[in-house]
């Protein structure tokens, strides 16, 4: 019958074996120091990006009440029901035919198609998404170009109290979107947009 192997220990080092390994340590300098670990729980930044987030969600769900969004809205059905771009006027009594440039005709189809499908509470969710986005985009602009937390909320607050003001669910808001992100690929050229400006500007103009 054979031995059943066992576990060995490896010998332990001589004491001039231990005092080489010291020196070698001594003259190699200090070893580097271990980072500690991350602690857990939510930032400050994390915070107060959830608190603009909120607050641009809040004020763009908000219930469809300007005059000029549902000329939009009907301008949007209008393409969808003559899968065309009107160039004239086709809703006048007064002045029908008169030339007309739909500059909005995107945004205009965006909305109708979301009214055919899912009804104005889909529409007012499309707009909170904007309007959360254009909240969280403002601050992380404004806290990365000052460089502090608190002085970046200070003052993407004011702009967005500003803004949300005078808030309404028009096309304007999403243009709005898209000049933000036209700052950020100017302003700060090392994010994801400013990395590609040759193929973002001509996207965000033409959209």
């Amino acid at each position: 019958m054979s031995a059943t192997p066992t576990l060995t220990r490896s010998p332990r080092p001589s004491v001039a074996e231990r005092v080489a390994r010291a020196s070698a340590t001594r003259s190699n300098g200090p070893s580097t120091p271990v980072a500690p670990p991350a602690r857990g729980g939510v930032g400050l930044d994390t915070v107060l990006t959830a608190v603009v987030a909120l607050f641009g969600w809040v004020a763009g769900i908000s219930r469809l009440s300007d005059n000029s969004f549902f000329w939009h809205l009907r301008t949007g059905e209008w393409i969808l029901d003559h899968s065309a771009v009107p160039h004239h006027d086709v809703f006048s009594f007064t002045a029908p035919g008169t030339k007309w440039v739909a500059q909005s005709w995107l945004a205009e189809l965006t909305y109708g198609a979301l009214n055919r499908t899912v009804g104005t509470f889909g529409i007012r969710l499309f707009v909170g998404v904007v309007g959360a986005t254009v909240a969280v985009l403002t601050y992380r602009l404004a806290r990365r170009l000052c460089g502090s937390t608190l002085r970046g909320f200070a003052i993407s607050a004011a702009a967005l109290v500003c803004v949300f003001a005078l808030w309404s669910e028009r096309p304007l808001v999403i243009g709005l979107l898209f000049l933000l992100v036209l700052l950020w690929v100017v302003e700060v050229p090392d994010s994801i947009v400013g990395r590609h400006p040759l193929v973002v500007i001509p996207v965000l103009m033409w959209l």
